[in-house]
C-alpha cells in the first residue's frame, strides 16, 4: 500500500481498536480530522484499506451519525501482488455514479 493516506487511516484505526478491545467505532467525519485530509482523499484511503482487505467494515449503531465499525482482516494474507495492484486500482476508480435523467421520457422518443 503506497499512498500516505491509506497508512494514516490504518494508523488510526489501529490505536483506536487497540483501545476498543478489537473493535473501533470511528465516523467519516473523525476520520477526516483524525487524518489532517480532506473528503475524498478520505473516501479513497477507505475503499484502499477496506479492498485490500486489512480491515472489514460494517455500519455501527449511530442514529444521528452515521459511525462505522471497523475489524482487522485476515483477508489480505490471501492476496497476491497482481490481485493487490488490481484492487488498488479499483480504489482509485471510486465509487460507480449513476446517472439520473433530468428530464422525463417522452413516449415518442422510444420510437428512434
Amino acid at each position: 500500500m503506497r499512498p500516505h493516506s491509506g497508512r494514516r487511516v490504518l494508523a488510526l484505526i489501529d490505536s483506536k481498536v487497540t483501545h476498543g478491545g478489537g473493535v473501533a467505532a470511528i465516523s467519516f467525519g473523525d476520520i477526516e480530522r483524525s487524518c489532517g485530509m480532506i473528503h475524498g482523499t478520505c473516501g479513497f484511503a477507505l475503499r484502499q484499506v477496506k479492498l485490500l482487505g486489512f480491515v472489514s467494515v460494517a455500519r455501527g449503531p449511530g442514529s444521528r451519525r452515521r459511525i462505522n465499525t471497523f475489524r482487522f482482516s485476515d483477508v489480505w494474507r490471501d492476496l497476491d501482488a497482481v490481485a493487490c495492484r488490481q484492487l488498488a486500482a479499483q480504489a482509485r476508480l471510486g465509487k460507480p455514479r449513476t446517472v439520473t435523467p433530468s428530464l422525463p421520457r417522452i413516449p415518442w422518443d422510444d420510437a428512434r
